[in-house]
């Protein structure tokens, strides 16, 4: 002991220091995690080896890693990118959620109308439910289930992975699933993305990553024939779609919540943090999407003039019509 400290004494000052540095940057996150989890009564710490969790003999067992709770400062970056990415997930879903932190993060910082845990083991479900009760969380609600048989909400999900399983399990909920990114504009956030391979071999790419700690957030975009990277629409960063302009309908739709309208009737429809403003040929699909965020309010384009106008409009493959924007004086606002 003494030798090793003598050994540390005799490297450069910046070697020191910075050697400190992160000993203490750990320090302070591990303070973290233990007072937010003693604040809100939950009992999340603890390294436990599956074989102690799972006893049947479950051939996914062999392919599961060891328990641990997610860090605070892991979440916290994270849902700050997903903030960035300017999208509003129905639901979200924590698959491998142990004793339930991640999920618990996710109800009290955002809105999601479902918070989901799929966990393996009966003995972390059981922690998780207690935990339930003691935070009041409503919205969350936890399945004994195995990830390889289990199928994401028809809805748009911010899909939660702490490196749970190997990429043998991990390829096998995305066989499962991937109709399923094909439909929706579901995100998977994968901390400690160990097996990000597997993920790229199925067409998703990162939309978010930071190297350092390995986190990542990832978006399918792969083409229905295997062979070009694209996105169906709204990614949040520079994608050639390769859609050609294309005469729309004479009449689309747009879906909406009040709270925009006065921003709307100024500056007219713009992507934001997407690529294009998103049009729909049918008003029922416009009052969907609009739901997603409140009472929905419908706005009607007459494309006619739009097209006069020179605008581009394109259509995508799941037949969403996209245009870089739509100007104010082209809008009908229904009356209020």
């Amino acid at each position: 002991m003494i030798a090793r400290f003598q050994i540390w004494l005799s490297r450069p000052f910046t070697h020191k220091f910075n050697s400190l540095r992160n000993k203490l940057e750990k320090a302070l996150l591990l303070f973290e995690d233990i007072v937010y989890e003693k604040f809100h009564g939950l009992n999340c710490r603890g390294h436990i080896p599956v074989w102690t969790l799972i006893h049947a003999p479950i051939p996914a067992v062999r392919n599961a890693y060891a328990y641990e709770a997610v860090p605070c400062s892991n979440l916290r970056t994270m849902f700050k990118q997903v903030k960035k990415m300017g999208v509003e997930f129905d639901n979200f879903v924590d698959v491998g959620s142990g004793k339930g932190k991640a999920c618990f993060y996710a109800f009290r910082t955002s809105r999601f109308k479902k918070v989901i845990g799929i966990e393996l083991s009966e003995a972390l479900i059981e922690t998780a439910k207690s935990n339930t009760s003691k935070v009041e969380a409503g919205r969350v609600t936890f399945l004994n289930q195995d990830a390889t048989d289990f199928v994401l909400p028809d809805a748009s999900n911010l899909v939660f992975l702490f490196n749970p399983f190997d990429n043998i399990i991990l390829e096998k909920f995305l066989e499962k699933n991937i109709s399923h990114f094909e439909k929706q504009p579901s995100v998977i956030a994968y901390i400690n993305d160990k097996h990000r391979a597997s993920l790229i071999k199925f067409g998703f790419v990162p939309v978010y990553r930071n190297a350092r700690v390995g986190d990542g957030l990832y978006r399918y975009t792969l083409s229905t024939d295997g062979t070009l990277i694209r996105a169906a629409q709204g990614h949040s960063i520079p994608v050639d779609l390769k859609l050609t302009p294309k005469l729309p309908p004479a009449v689309l739709y747009h879906g909406t919540v009040a709270k925009f309208l006065p921003a709307i009737r100024k500056h007219g429809l713009l992507p934001g943090t997407r690529q294009h403003v998103h049009l729909s040929a049918e008003r029922s699909t416009a009052v969907a999407v609009g739901s997603r965020r409140g009472a929905p309010i419908v706005l009607t384009i007459n494309t006619h003039p739009v097209v006069q106008a020179q605008f581009k409009f394109m259509q995508s493959e799941n037949g969403v019509w996209l245009i870089d924007s739509v100007p104010a004086r082209y809008i009908i606002f229904e009356p209020s």
